[in-house]
C-alpha cells in the first residue's frame, strides 16, 4: 500500500510539474551543488506576475536586485516551455555570446536530466541540427528556425519567437562602464529583437525580460519609464534588508505595491549590492541600493586633484597597459577589454598626475595599435605591459611600435601579488598623502571604477592605474629637464682626466 502511495504522489508530481513552472522548478532544478531547487516566495510571485501580464497581452518585465537567481529561473523557464510544446520557437537574449552559450549549455544539461525526461518524455534533440548556441527538437511542425537559439544582444541577428526570454541583456559593461554602448543595446533591443516575436493564431508570443538595474538610462530603464505594451515588477532590496518591497507598474505608472519575504542572507545581500556598479550614476529606486559613503574603498575626495598639464610638460610619463584575458584567444565578436593608464611626474615637485586613463574593447591587434598611438601622442617615456596566459600582447605592442616609427621602451611585466594587495599598496596611501592627482571630472570611468573595488564588475583602470605607480617609483628619482641639461653641459666641457695604476691607465 505504501508502494501504492507513493506511485501515485509521483505520478502526481510529474503531472503537476508539466502543468505549473513552480511545481516543475522544484522537481527538475538543482543549484550548484546538486541539491533540489526550493521555489522563494519571490519567484513564485514573479511567475505569477509573468502569466497575469501575458494573459492581458502585455509583455512581462521583472527587475530584481543581484544575487537572486534570475538566470537559473530564466534557464529552467525556457526548458520548460520547449517541453510544453514540441513546436515554440524559444530565444533567449544576453549581454554577449559568452553569456548567451553559458544558458544554452545550462538549458541542454536541464533537458539532458532524468527528471525533465520523467515530465517530458517525448522531447529529444535532433542530431546533427544543433550547434553550441542553438538546437532543434523532434517536432510535429515544420519550420526552418531551431527549437532554442541563445545570442548575446549586440551580436544575435535575431530570428523568429514565439517565445523571447531577455535575460540580463544590459550589465554594468554596457551601461556604466562604457556609456556609449547604452544607446547600441536600446536600438538592438527595439530593431532586432522586439521585431521578431511572431503571432501564432491567435496566442500572443511570451516575451519576458529579468533584469537588474544599472543605470536611469539603460535600455532597462527608458522601456519602462515609456511604459507602452509592458507591464513591469520592480523589487527592491534595500537597508536594512528586513524585507523585499515590490511594486507593479503598468504603462509606466504604478497600480499596486506591497512587500515579499527576504529569503536571501542578509550580508550577502550587503556584500552583493557594493557589486552594482558605479555609485554615481546607478539607478536609484529601480532594484538597486545605492553604495553608501562608508562603505566605498576609495572616497570621492581622493579625486579632487587639479587638472593635470599638458603632457608634454611632466619629466617622466610613465604607461601601463592592462589587457584583460588571453589575447590569442579573443573569439571574433567578442573581443576583450584593455586599459591604459599613464601617470607624469610634476615638474620640481614630488607629486604625480593622471596624464591618460582609457578602456578599450577591440580585437588583440587593435588593442596594440591603440596603445601604441596613446604612447606616441603623450610622449610616454617607459611602457609597461602586463603580460597574461603565454604574453603574446608585449609582442604585438612592440610590432605596433615599430611601424609607427616609435622607439618607446616595452617592459614585460608579470605581477606577482594579487590585484587587491596591488591596488591597495600602490594606490591608496599615495592619494591619501596627496602624492598622486586625479582630476575626478576627467576620468569619470576611472573614480567610478575604483569607488566599488573589488566588488565592481570592472577593475581594469584601477589595476593599470596601479601598476603605472608601482612602475614609475621603481625608476627612482627624476630631475627636471633643465638640470639634466647643465649636467649633460658640464660633461662637455670639462677636460678629459688621465691617470695610471698598476701599469694600465683609464681616461674618461
Amino acid at each position: 500500500m505504501t508502494d501504492a502511495i507513493l506511485r501515485d504522489a509521483h505520478g502526481l508530481a510529474i503531472a503537476s510539474a508539466r502543468e505549473d513552472f513552480d511545481a516543475f522548478a522544484e522537481y527538475v532544478g538543482v543549484d550548484d551543488v546538486g541539491e533540489p531547487i526550493v521555489q522563494a516566495p519571490l519567484h513564485r510571485f514573479m511567475w505569477r506576475f509573468v502569466d497575469w501580464a501575458h494573459e492581458r497581452g502585455l509583455y512581462a518585465g521583472v527587475m530584481i536586485p543581484v544575487g537572486h537567481g534570475k538566470t537559473t529561473q530564466a534557464v529552467l523557464r525556457a526548458a520548460w516551455e520547449i517541453g510544453r510544446d514540441e513546436n515554440v520557437l524559444c530565444r533567449v537574449v544576453a549581454a554577449s555570446e559568452e553569456d548567451a552559450g553559458d544558458r544554452a549549455r545550462a538549458i541542454r544539461a536541464v533537458m539532458a536530466h532524468p527528471a525533465y525526461r520523467r515530465v517530458f518524455p517525448g522531447v529529444r534533440i535532433v542530431r546533427g541540427e544543433q550547434s553550441e548556441t542553438e538546437f532543434t527538437v523532434k517536432r510535429s511542425g515544420v519550420s526552418k528556425d531551431p527549437t532554442l537559439g541563445c545570442s548575446g544582444v549586440l551580436t544575435g541577428t535575431g530570428a523568429r519567437a514565439t517565445c523571447l526570454i531577455l535575460d540580463d541583456i544590459v550589465n554594468n559593461k554596457n551601461a556604466v562602464q562604457n556609456p556609449a554602448e547604452r544607446a547600441r543595446v536600446l536600438r538592438s533591443f527595439r530593431g532586432v529583437w522586439m521585431s521578431r516575436p511572431s503571432i501564432i493564431g491567435s496566442r500572443k508570443p511570451l516575451v519576458v525580460w529579468i533584469q537588474t538595474a544599472y543605470h536611469v538610462e539603460d535600455a532597462a530603464a527608458v522601456t519602462m519609464r515609456e511604459g507602452a505594451g509592458w507591464a513591469w515588477l520592480v523589487v527592491r532590496s534595500e537597508h536594512p534588508f528586513a524585507a523585499l518591497s515590490w511594486e507593479i507598474r503598468v504603462g509606466g505608472e504604478v497600480e499596486t505595491s506591497g512587500s515579499l519575504p527576504n529569503v536571501v542572507d542578509r550580508e550577502q545581500l550587503e556584500r552583493l549590492a557594493l557589486r552594482l556598479g558605479s555609485p554615481i550614476e546607478v539607478a536609484r529606486g529601480l532594484g538597486n541600493r545605492h553604495v553608501a559613503e562608508g562603505e566605498q574603498p576609495f572616497s570621492e575626495e581622493l579625486f579632487a586633484g587639479p587638472r593635470p598639464l599638458p603632457a608634454a610638460a611632466y619629466v617622466r610619463r610613465v604607461a601601463y597597459f592592462d589587457p584583460a584575458g588571453d589575447p590569442t584567444r579573443a573569439r571574433k565578436g567578442d573581443p576583450d577589454w584593455a586599459a591604459l593608464a599613464v601617470v607624469g611626474k610634476h615638474p620640481k615637485e614630488p607629486v604625480w598626475d593622471v596624464v591618460f586613463s582609457g578602456r578599450l574593447r577591440a580585437a588583440p591587434q587593435r588593442q596594440a595599435e591603440w596603445c601604441a598611438e596613446r604612447c606616441r601622442e603623450l610622449g610616454v617615456t617607459s611602457l609597461n605591459v602586463e603580460a597574461v596566459a603565454d604574453g603574446a600582447m608585449p609582442v604585438l605592442v612592440g610590432e605596433a611600435l615599430r611601424k609607427i616609427d616609435c622607439s618607446i621602451p616595452v617592459h614585460r611585466i608579470q605581477p606577482g601579488k594579487r590585484k587587491e594587495i596591488r591596488v591597495q599598496e600602490a594606490l591608496e596611501p599615495r592619494l591619501r598623502q596627496g602624492l598622486l592627482r586625479v582630476h575626478g571630472a576627467l576620468f569619470r570611468e576611472l573614480v567610478a571604477e575604483a569607488l566599488v573595488f573589488p566588488l565592481g564588475a570592472h577593475d581594469d583602470l584601477v589595476d593599470s592605474l596601479a601598476g603605472a605607480m608601482d612602475a614609475a617609483e621603481s625608476l627612482g628619482p627624476a630631475r627636471h629637464r633643465s638640470s639634466v641639461k647643465k649636467d649633460r653641459e658640464r660633461r662637455r666641457i670639462r677636460p678629459p682626466r688621465v691617470w695610471q695604476k698598476r701599469g694600465r691607465v683609464w681616461a674618461d
